[in-house]
């Protein structure tokens, strides 16, 4: 079974490297492949996922030529970043910042 090499995250996101990926058609593989490649997947996927839900809010905090954040999110910022509604824009930052504030340190530090 083919795979994509695992990497180290090192920055607090998760305390372990994620597993390497299968690249192969999950067709030619047998169950105990299929399944390993699944969770492998999915735990990459998690990863994405807060990876992205962490740009989101930081993207919709900041402002142009300073790292100064502002305490609100503004949804309209990612809206015309990503092409989205500013309804599923809002949605998507309250679940990110919802998310991120309970659990800290998926997140790598202080909300």
């Amino acid at each position: 079974m083919a795979v994509e090499a695992g990497f180290a995250v090192g920055d607090g996101v998760f305390d372990t490297p994620l597993p390497a990926v299968p690249l192969s058609d999950p067709r030619e593989s047998v169950g105990q492949e299929c399944e390993a490649g699944l969770v492998a997947w999915q735990a990459r996927l998690v990863h994405a996922e807060w990876r992205r839900a962490c740009w989101m809010l930081e993207t919709a905090r900041s402002r142009a030529d300073t790292l100064e954040r502002w305490p609100e999110p503004d949804p309209r910022i990612i809206a015309a970043r990503l092409g989205w509604s500013v309804t599923m824009a809002a949605a998507r930052l309250e679940t990110a910042q919802g998310a991120l504030e309970r659990l800290p340190r998926l997140r790598g530090g202080d909300v």
